[in-house]
């Protein structure tokens, strides 16, 4: 044992020696950067750590050695004593005096070298620090600037998913009819028993809100959203109405042909639902079963197509088994009446393959189609019972707005007859928010009703219903010997170009297309031709109510062949001035420009739907105008090869 002991100390000694050397040469004064960057380094701090341990293991391999030594010691001065060998007895205490000594010195080297490297952790943390802090600012900067680059790419990524599925802009829908409803009404919807019963309830189901043209479905409808979006926040999404998707039908829409962006198309309705449900501005996320969707079918896909209705619904009821869904479809009477029950047997299957927590609320009409839906519990219908409150609020409101801002009789109304005209209106209206609107903006027409006699005659000639009082304006607008030709000229050429319009025509444009060389229209002229069946849209003249499209479409000289013959003259119109030899691009104003690209692409489709009928009559005012456009120039400058080349280029 005394052998091993000796083999151990010296490879301990040596260790530490060894060790010693390096401390001296890594602290010399005179290395200070070299100790720097070997400071840095990482592999060097591991090789101090592993010099250590190497002392430690040398350390218990002669503590070890020095019990076994001690042992043997023991076992030989017992043998020995009580032969008398006191000799090898001081020896053995020499030993230990040594063993002892040795033992002590090398832990105070252990001590000492671990000291040195406790300060060296500490100088290496410091220096790490510094190194850390010199690179932490670009580092966040980097880190930054690749999650702003992950985000953007999600955001084109949803972006680019949703102008695939649908053209529809619901929210700006949803803005518009919100927007010409500037009070909060429709609180005896909310509190309905069937409504309640209807969000409240854990089944899937479909509940219908339908009424008559006019007594505010829409604004219902709006108020039904508001109210769901609020149970959504309260439930911060984990409850209730996990999703919510709108869409807002509309037939009062340009004849464009283009079904992907129709408005009364059930698939469009469907593919718009599948956009709103399936991905997420929160996040700017996408479901992966769109995702896949889109990857296999989208626009840079060699089989790029529109979801077909299966998929749609695929997607739907994948959804809907994971997360509430609610849908809102306002309007339905104005979808296509051919495939408008093809959608309904649709929503019917979502219901019925997620029996649990998918909502359809649909605001109609009633027409025959769908009045066997319309009946018990799944419907609630818009009365004068429950919903005459907030027309009787409407009226009194817009009344008392349109004496304080002088739009009524210029402010100056008695007490009496604003309560005749409130009480009166309220009576009539019943729950007919359009009729009470019209008439009211009838009354505020100073250039009609300018004293409190005709304000009070007007009131006596009310008439029965909106139909009736679309035909009391259709003939007020065509009088004329009350009205000059040329504001009877301008409401009905409005009313033609808003019917059948290939596109939506700004401001200006249809501006430009009703007036004439001679016929400068403004936008105040025009609405005050029309009355109250056209109001000014943010960048476009629309009708004010769908139901005005419907009756001026009924009445006599608004067939579409009579429509097209008024728009077919006019493209020629601005297509002979555009092309005219003398005349160069910069002479032409703006809204000239604008609808002489209307008109290069749109003419041949108004003049191919005039009747034959209707083209003999009319032939001297369009023989005139085409006879022009096609003959004249008989050189490379002739309109109808300008026009021709040019259409071609589109």
């Amino acid at each position: 044992p005394s052998k091993e002991l000796r083999k151990s100390l010296l490879q301990m000694y040596k260790l530490i020696l060894r060790f010693q050397l390096y401390a001296i040469r890594y602290f010399d004064p005179d290395r200070k950067i070299a100790r720097t960057f070997t400071g840095l380094n990482p592999v060097k701090a591991e090789d101090i750590k592993n010099r250590l341990a190497a002392i430690e293991k040398a350390k218990q391999k002669a503590d070890s050695d020095v019990a076994l030594v001690d042992a043997e010691v023991t076992k030989v001065g017992i043998d020995n004593l009580e032969e008398g060998q006191a000799g090898q007895k001081e020896q053995l205490e020499a030993i230990k005096q040594t063993l002892k000594a040795l033992s002590g010195e090398t832990v105070s080297a252990v001590n000492e070298q671990r000291a040195l490297m406790s300060e060296f952790d500490q100088r290496q943390e410091e220096r790490n620090e510094v190194f850390v802090d010199l690179w932490r600012e670009p580092l966040d900067e980097m880190k930054e600037k690749l999650e702003n680059e992950r985000i953007e790419r999600q955001k084109q990524n949803l972006y680019n998913v949703r102008r695939w599925l649908s053209r529809a802009e619901p929210e700006t829908d949803y803005a518009e009819a919100k927007g010409k409803r500037h009070m909060k009404l429709g609180e005896w919807l909310i509190k309905h028993r069937k409504f309640k019963e209807w969000y409240q309830s854990d089944s899937s189901s479909l509940l219908w809100l339908h009424g008559f043209a006019g007594s505010g479905k829409t604004g219902l409808v709006c108020r039904v959203v508001d109210h769901l979006r609020q149970l959504i926040a309260d439930a911060e999404s984990t409850e209730g109405f996990g999703r919510l998707a709108l869409f807002y039908c509309s037939s009062d829409k340009p004849n464009t042909g283009r079904e992907d962006t129709s408005r009364d198309d059930p698939a469009e309705a469907l593919r718009s639902f599948v956009s709103q449900i399936a991905t997420s501005q929160q996040g700017w996320t996408v479901a992966s079963i769109l995702q896949e969707k889109y990857e296999t079918f989208g626009p840079s896909s060699d089989q790029r197509r529109t979801l077909d209705e299966a998929e749609c619904v695929e997607i739907l009821v994948s959804l809907g088994r994971q997360v509430p869904v609610t849908l809102v479809l306002d309007a339905f009477d104005e979808l296509d009446k051919h495939r408008s029950p093809h959608l309904l047997q649709i929503l019917g299957s979502i219901v019925h393959e997620c029996p649990e927590n998918f909502k359809i609320f649909i605001s109609t009409r009633s027409f025959p189609a769908i009045e066997d839906n319309l009946r018990g519990d799944q419907s609630i219908e818009v009365t004068a019972e429950n919903n005459g409150g907030d027309v009787e609020t409407f009226i009194k409101q817009t009344v008392e707005a349109a004496i304080a801002d002088g739009s009524l009789l210029k402010g100056r109304v008695s007490d009496d007859l604003k309560s005749d005209i409130e009480r009166i209106l309220t009576k009539r209206a019943q729950n007919m928010f359009l009729y009470a609107s019209l008439l009211l903006t009838q009354l505020c027409d100073k250039n009609r009703l300018d004293d409190e006699d005709s304000i009070r005659m007007k009131l006596e000639q009310l008439p029965k219903d909106i139909t009736e009082a679309y035909s009391q304006i259709m003939v007020e607008v065509h009088d004329d010997k009350h009205n000059s030709e040329r504001s009877c000229r301008i409401a009905q050429e409005t009313f033609k170009w808003l019917l059948y319009a290939q596109e939506p025509l700004q401001h200006q444009t249809l501006l430009e297309a009703i007036s004439q060389p001679d016929r400068n229209v403004d936008a105040e002229e025009l609405l005050h031709a029309c009355r109250t069946l056209v109001v000014g849209g943010k960048t476009t003249f629309e009708f004010a109510h769908y139901s005005v499209r419907e009756h001026i479409s009924r009445t006599a000289g608004y067939s579409a062949s009579q429509c097209h013959i008024v728009a077919t003259k006019g493209c020629l119109r601005i297509l002979n001035t555009m092309f005219e030899a003398n005349t160069m691009h910069y002479d032409l104003s703006p809204e000239q420009k604008d609808f002489g690209q209307y008109a290069l692409l749109h003419w041949p489709l108004h003049y191919e739907n005039i009747m034959h009928a209707d083209l003999v009559e009319h032939r001297s005012d369009i023989n005139g105008v085409l006879r022009t456009f096609l003959l004249q120039g008989r050189s490379k400058n002739n309109k109808y090869k300008t026009w021709f080349t040019l259409a071609e280029e589109k």
